[in-house]
């Protein structure tokens, strides 16, 4: 092989190298800068949510925490009062927002003024699909009968010298064998279903399905005579 042959050969392979080396750092590039919107990192995350429109406990909290900030990051201006509807806007807005990941700063931003925990209420409407929460605080009623019935009955319950419960209810030696439900367990479903829990497996969700809530009724089908 001639030497102008291998100086040709070796040129060649040195500009293919370099047109591959060029290509696989477009690549990389391309890659590292693959930006994802805040919506779809989201629901990637199961422990929080966007907070919905109506919500507006959790509004009243991230105003506060957005407005104690003193930083005003998404130039909203006047800062008093409860959470404008320019707020809400900003935050609905940063849903479609492309950023670099879940560490991004815009991303960090939206989960710490837009969104809030899961609870047990959302993994009841999400998983528990046959199932309704128990309404009302009458403690005579058939539901609220129904739900003490079972909870009472359960097995890992105590009664006699130890008068131990599954959640501690304080009221529970006196009112163990009564057929209403005492106060203290309503107000026990209804904190429970605020909790903060992302996980089906969790006890606290499978008790609370199991003691706070009863099977949806069927509206009787409308007969149409017309």
């Amino acid at each position: 092989m001639t030497t102008a042959v291998k100086t040709s050969l070796l040129a060649g392979g040195a500009a293919a190298a370099s047109g591959i080396g060029a290509i696989a750092y477009g690549d990389l590039l391309s890659f590292q800068t693959q930006k994802e919107a805040i919506s779809s990192l989201l629901s990637k995350d199961p422990a929080k949510r966007a907070i919905g429109t109506t919500e507006e406990e959790e509004w009243k909290k991230t105003w506060a925490r957005y407005r104690d900030s003193k930083e005003d990051i998404w130039k909203l201006g006047d800062l008093s009062g409860d959470a404008p509807t320019e707020f809400k806007n900003a935050c609905k807005s940063k849903l479609d927002l492309e950023v670099s990941g879940s560490d991004s700063k815009e991303y960090k931003d939206f989960l710490l003024y837009c969104s809030r925990d899961t609870l047990i209420s959302d993994l009841i409407k999400e998983n528990s699909k046959g199932r309704v929460l128990l309404e009302g605080t009458d403690v005579s009623s058939t539901d609220w009968q129904n739900a003490w019935k079972a909870y009472s009955e359960d097995s890992r319950n105590q009664k006699g010298e130890s008068e131990t419960n599954i959640w501690n209810l304080s009221d529970w030696k006196t009112q163990n064998s009564q057929q209403n439900a005492p106060q203290s367990f309503i107000t026990k479903c209804s904190s429970n279903i605020k909790h903060p829990s992302h996980d089906i497996h969790d006890p606290l969700y499978i008790d609370t399905v199991k003691f706070c809530t009863k099977d949806k009724t069927t509206a009787p089908a409308s007969t149409n005579n017309g």
